[in-house]
């Protein structure tokens, strides 16, 4: 009886573990917007957050996270305008991002949506509007 049970439970063991094994690594979800550049000024890595179950504990909470490259000469100064978007499209909101970013820098920008009550709710994609870079002061 006992050499039974050792015999299935290898035979289990045997039929699952390819089952485990060929399981393919999840793909990372492309950007929510394609690279945006504005003279020597390339913001990429552009990922939207909406609020979910673990917004603020073990996933961002809502807003964007973006990355900027420079290839200017000197610092700049770099303006991102920001518009908020529910599920139908249309724009309630919007939140401005300024950041001196060095020359040949790249600079990470995380940007939690000002928003309250309902609104963080109804937030389904956060877009950048419009890039503007000037020499930083």
């Amino acid at each position: 009886m006992e050499s039974r049970c050792v015999l299935w439970a290898a035979v289990v063991l045997f039929i699952t573990t390819p089952v485990f094994a060929a399981k393919k690594p999840k793909q990372p979800k492309p950007p929510s917007q394609p690279a945006i550049t504005q003279e020597c000024i390339t913001v990429y890595d552009i990922y939207s957050h909406s609020l979910g179950i673990l917004s603020g504990i073990g996933a961002p909470e809502p807003g964007l996270d973006a990355k900027i490259q420079s290839s200017c000469q000197v610092a700049a100064q770099v303006f991102l305008q920001i518009g908020y978007f529910d599920r139908r499209g249309v724009q309630f909101g919007n939140g401005i991002v300024s950041a001196v970013v060095g020359a040949g820098a790249r600079y990470e920008v995380h940007h939690e949506a000002m928003l309250y009550g309902l609104d963080r709710g109804a937030l389904k994609i956060a877009r950048i509007l419009t890039v503007r870079a000037y020499p930083a002061q």
